[in-house]
């Protein structure tokens, strides 16, 4: 009897199954076999490394009988599991300037999980998280996701940012809105009153300039 040669390889799928995952060379031109019962020495990605049972089947043109197994090893019937894709998006978050976000480590949506398996939670970091943070739009950055039924090694990971925007508080609001309501009053009773050191100011430019001396001006 003659002995096939044997590998294997698939995608990550928690289970230590390798049905149509296995490759069998007879050696001889025109003989081909099949086979069942195919199982991975192990399910993880960094544990898998040979394939621990098989059973050869007739195939075509090529009868089991005339063959025999290699010895099921890391050499002589090498095995792998290529992690699955795995993508983590921060959620999106507001919050008003002074307070703190939530920042959640479940404040986020996942893609390409297998069955059975969850992730719990997430680090989420921005540095719009300080209360003194600028007003405006900073990145989440996620990273480090975990879970009980959950091995990151497991998966090929792709973590995306969200976006935490900072917004005025209502009394910076309506501090500002005062602002450019009395600026407007006052640069009026200025063009009319035709004080000519003063009248090449314009109205846009005074406003511009009450709102740059807030925070809303930065944004």
């Amino acid at each position: 009897a003659k002995t096939v040669s044997l590998s294997a390889s698939r995608i990550y799928d928690g289970s230590v199954d390798l049905t149509d995952s296995v490759k069998i060379l007879t050696g001889v031109q025109n003989e081909s076999l099949s086979y069942i019962g195919a199982e991975v020495n192990s399910k993880k990605v960094t544990d898998a490394s040979f394939i621990k049972e098989i059973t050869l089947i007739d195939g075509s043109n090529g009868l089991a009988s005339n063959y025999i197994l290699p010895n099921l090893d890391p050499v002589s019937a090498p095995a792998s599991i290529i992690p699955e894709i795995l993508t983590i998006q921060a959620d999106d978050e507001t919050k008003t300037y002074g307070q703190l976000p939530d920042l959640e480590t479940n404040a986020f949506t996942s893609s390409g999980l297998i069955p059975n398996e969850a992730i719990d939670e997430v680090l989420l970091f921005s540095e719009g998280s300080s209360r003194d943070a600028p007003l405006g739009e900073h990145d989440i950055i996620p990273s480090l996701a975990i879970g009980e039924f959950f091995e990151p090694s497991n998966y090929e990971i792709s973590y995306l940012k969200g976006i935490l925007t900072v917004e005025a508080s209502p009394f910076e609001q309506s501090t500002a809105l005062a602002s450019i309501s009395s600026v407007k009053t006052n640069a009026l009773m200025i063009e009319n009153s035709g004080v000519s050191n003063i009248a090449s100011f314009k109205l846009t430019t005074m406003v511009a300039g009450a709102l740059t001396g807030s925070r809303l001006g930065r944004i």
